[in-house]
């Protein structure tokens, strides 16, 4: 069992308790430590679990991005060569 300190009041006005009433304050004042260090720690998890989704949202938005600038260049090229016929081009240099 861990060395607990209590602090003893001499005030006789101040009301008296038990040292079972004492260590169980002391426990619970621990327990509420624990408590909000464990809050404290799950906080942190999911923020960082949120900051994951938010750079992997950016990253599939650039993805995007630059899927549809990589489909419309193809498509103005596909639609430029349309108009030629297999004899226009040649690999012969004249």
């Amino acid at each position: 069992m861990p060395i607990q300190v209590v602090d003893v009041y001499t005030d006789p006005l101040a009301p008296s308790k038990s040292l079972d009433e004492l260590f169980r304050t002391e426990e619970g004042k621990n327990m509420q430590k624990k408590k909000a260090a464990e809050q404290a720690q799950e906080a942190a998890e999911a923020e960082r679990k949120l900051e994951e989704e938010v750079r992997a949202a950016s990253l599939a938005q650039d993805a995007e991005e630059k899927a549809d600038k990589a489909g419309a260049s193809l498509y103005s090229l596909l639609t430029k060569t349309k108009d030629f016929s297999p004899g226009q081009l040649s690999w012969d240099q004249s």
